[in-house]
């Protein structure tokens, strides 16, 4: 069972104590695990979207340098996090990622396995929750 968390529209203008923290830990750690819908909704998704803007309408140019690196880099973190997140509900270490470094093939490998192949058996070690929570997860 993977622990998703798939943050609400009402979390991005209002957001509650606990919708602060789990949007937190969604972008900024990298423990934990996400599904196939938000690896979608905030890794590959917002990465191509950024390419695309970036080649059609130049966007270093038009944001300035700086200011296009500052957003590229907060960019590649939240992608990376989610990645992370991703490949661990596929039973993976987040060192998988580096399977892209393989030209043409890797890329393709790491988009396959993470945006269209379901959660592993066993991923369950790469829950932030204690043994206690899974346990009570699993009986309800």
């Amino acid at each position: 069972m993977t622990q998703e968390y798939s943050p609400s529209l009402r979390s991005w203008f209002n957001p509650s104590p606990e919708e602060r923290a789990a949007n937190r830990r969604l972008f900024l750690s990298l423990q934990g695990r996400v599904g196939r819908r938000t690896y979608w909704q905030f890794a590959a998704a917002p990465a191509l979207a950024f390419t695309v803007l970036t080649a059609l309408f130049d966007l270093p140019l038009r944001m300035g340098h700086f200011g296009f690196t500052v957003c590229a880099l907060l960019l590649s973190w939240v992608v990376f996090a989610v990645s992370v997140k991703r490949c661990h509900d596929r039973g993976r270490s987040g060192w998988f990622l580096l399977v892209k470094l393989i030209p043409i093939v890797g890329g393709l490998w790491v988009l396959v396995e993470l945006g269209f192949l379901a959660a592993a058996e066993g991923a369950e070690r790469y829950d932030d929750r204690s043994p206690g929570e899974l346990a009570e997860a699993a009986d309800g």
